[in-house]
C-alpha cells in the first residue's frame, strides 16, 4: 500500500528537493539509516532522481511526481493492485501542491539502460517478451468503456490550435472527426502510459516497467502509441515492428491503426505542449511532419515504416 503524507501548509513552501532533505525523510519514515543518496539523471536528462541505499542492505529510487487530485487518487489505485512487472512506489509525500516525492522500488537490469550495446536478435526477443507481458496486464483489467463526442474533439483542437499550423491542424482535426467512431465503446483497463523501450527492462523475474508517473486507466491501444509512430529513431523500426507483432499473436485487427493513429494524435500534442513550457525559447521540438508523411498525409492508416519492414521481413522469409 502506498502511504502518503502530506506536509503542513507553513513547511510547503520552504521544502527544497536537496539530498539532504531526501535522506532526512527517508530516514523518518523507513526507521533506517540512509548510507547512500546518489544523484542519478532520468532517461530525459532534464531530471535528477536520486538512488538511496538504506542499513538494511534495501536500495531504492526517489523522484518527484506532478499530480492533481484525481490523478493521485488513479495512482495510489494502480500502486496498489497486484501486478508484478510494475514499478511499486512505497512512500508519497506532498512538497507542494500536486508534487510529491516518491520513493519506489529499485531493480537491478539484466541488460543495459534502453538495450543498448546488446545484440540485435536479443533486443527483439525482449521485446517480444515485454508485449506479451503487458498484453496480459491489459486484459487482466479491463473496466468501463470510453465514449468521445465530436465537441471533445474540437474543443481539443481549439485549446491547442497555437501549437499547429493551419494545414497540419485541418488534416489531423478531419482525420479524427472521420474516425472517431472506433473509439465509442473500446474498454478501458491500466496502462503503463509512457511505454516505450527505454521503460522496458529485463530483470531475473522476466519483462519489468518502470517510470509510471503516467499510469492510467485507459484504452490499452494508448500503451501503443510509442510503438507505432513516436519512433525517435529508425533504428528501432524493427523492435517495434516485432513488439506490435508479439502483442497481436501476428494478427493485428484493422481497426488498430485507426484507434492508435489518433491517440498518437493526441499524445504528440500533449507533448508539444510540455515541451513549449518547458523549453528555454518556449517552442516544441516535436513536430507532425513526419507522423503526416509516414501517413501519406494521412489518406493511410499503417504508417510506411511498418509497410516497409513487413514486406522486407516477408522477402527474406520466402528466400
Amino acid at each position: 500500500m502506498v502511504r502518503v503524507t502530506r506536509l503542513p501548509e507553513n513547511e510547503k513552501e520552504k521544502y527544497t528537493l536537496m539530498s539532504e532533505d531526501v535522506r532526512k525523510y527517508i530516514e523518518e519514515k523507513t526507521g533506517k539509516q540512509c548510507v547512500s543518496c546518489i544523484e542519478i539523471k532520468s532517461g530525459d536528462g532534464l531530471r535528477t532522481h536520486y538512488k538511496v541505499s538504506l542499513s538494511d542492505d534495501q536500495v531504492y529510487l526517489f523522484k518527484i511526481l506532478h499530480l492533481s487530485e484525481s490523478r493521485l487518487r488513479t495512482y495510489n489505485s494502480i500502486m496498489q493492485t497486484d501486478i508484478d512487472c510494475f514499478q511499486k512506489t512505497l512512500y508519497l509525500w506532498e512538497i507542494q501542491q500536486n508534487k510529491y516525492g516518491a520513493l519506489i522500488e529499485w531493480k537491478e537490469s539484466l541488460i543495459p539502460f534502453g538495450y543498448r550495446g546488446c545484440d540485435k536478435t536479443a533486443i527483439i526477443g525482449y521485446v517480444k517478451e515485454a508485449a506479451k507481458t503487458i498484453r496480459k496486464v491489459h486484459e487482466n483489467f479491463l473496466r468501463d468503456e470510453i465514449c468521445i463526442t465530436p465537441k471533445d474533439v474540437e474543443n481539443f483542437f481549439d485549446i491547442n490550435r497555437e501549437l499547429l499550423d493551419s494545414y497540419q491542424a485541418d488534416i489531423l482535426r478531419e482525420y479524427v472527426v472521420n474516425n472517431m467512431r472506433y473509439l465509442n465503446g473500446r474498454k478501458k483497463t491500466v496502462i503503463h502510459g509512457d511505454l516505450h523501450l527505454k521503460n522496458m527492462m529485463v530483470t531475473v523475474e522476466g519483462s519489468f516497467f518502470i517510470d509510471l508517473d503516467d499510469c492510467d486507466y485507459n484504452d490499452p491501444y494508448l500503451d501503443l502509441i510509442y510503438a507505432s509512430n513516436l519512433i525517435k529513431s529508425s533504428e528501432e523500426y524493427v523492435y517495434y515492428y516485432h513488439f506490435l507483432k508479439s502483442y497481436f499473436e501476428d494478427n493485428i485487427p484493422q481497426d488498430f491503426w485507426i484507434v492508435v493513429n489518433i491517440y498518437s494524435i493526441y499524445k504528440a500534442i500533449f507533448i508539444m505542449r510540455c515541451e513549449k513550457k518547458f523549453t528555454y525559447n518556449h517552442k516544441p521540438i516535436f513536430g507532425f511532419e513526419t507522423f503526416i508523411r509516414q501517413h501519406q498525409m494521412m489518406h493511410t492508416h499503417v504508417p510506411q515504416w511498418f509497410m516497409i519492414l513487413e514486406e522486407q521481413l516477408n522477402k527474406e522469409r520466402i528466400r
